[in-house]
């Protein structure tokens, strides 16, 4: 008797389904639940979407050459692989959101006078020169002039972030927001685009925190 009871039948995965869901669980921002729960994706949750668009789409030619050979690409016939992603210097807004993380880090370290941190940032930066002692010095002249560093929404605004782009290098100036509002310190730093490309994140030198 069936009368009475409800039977669900669940379809099984699809190949791009199941894609999804292994990067559900490596950047937990793809929730079933994200039209209900809305959540900001981070830096890596957004390369990773891109990445997902690339397999996705693979995946999706593969079903149409499987469905429908006469309309396949000449690639899908002959099985060659997918184009390799984009240099992480050329992914536009994935990589500008990884700079900007950078230099407010080491805003946020100084507004903390967290110098093991600070320091700790260019381990592992190639020709990093920028050390605990100097940022100490740095610190300890801004704090003779300034009482704080803020770190409200402000302190985040694209007003305080400069970025010169070169062809192999972008020279980054973050302002660092004071409660006077003078605005008269900054941290500068390199981003190594190869350096970054290899890396596969924004690798950033820190070259000065001075006084304009």
């Amino acid at each position: 008797m069936y009368d009475d009871q409800l039977i669900i039948v669940r379809p099984p995965m699809t190949e791009v389904s199941l894609v999804t869901r292994s990067w559900t669980l490596k950047y937990g921002c793809l929730s079933p639940n994200a039209a209900a729960r809305p959540r900001r994706c981070s830096s890596s949750c957004t390369s990773g979407k891109s990445s997902i668009r690339q397999v996705d789409s693979s995946l999706l030619d593969e079903w149409e050459a499987l469905t429908d050979p006469d309309h396949a690409s000449r690639e899908v016939k002959d099985h060659a692989p997918p184009p390799p992603p984009r240099p992480l210097s050329q992914q536009g807004r994935v990589f500008e959101v990884m700079v900007r993380n950078a230099m407010w880090r080491r805003v946020d370290l100084v507004a903390r006078d967290d110098l093991d941190a600070l320091a700790a940032l260019e381990d592992g930066v190639p020709d990093a020169d920028f050390s605990r002692a100097d940022w100490d010095a740095a610190i300890e002249d801004y704090y003779a002039e300034h009482d704080r560093v803020l770190t409200d929404g402000d302190a985040r605004g694209p007003d305080l972030l400069s970025v010169e782009r070169g062809a192999s290098s972008w020279r980054v100036t973050q302002t660092l927001h004071d409660p006077a509002g003078h605005h008269d310190w900054v941290i500068e730093a390199e981003v190594d685009l190869a350096a970054s490309d290899d890396a596969g994140e924004a690798v950033v030198r820190t070259l000065a925190m001075r006084r304009l």
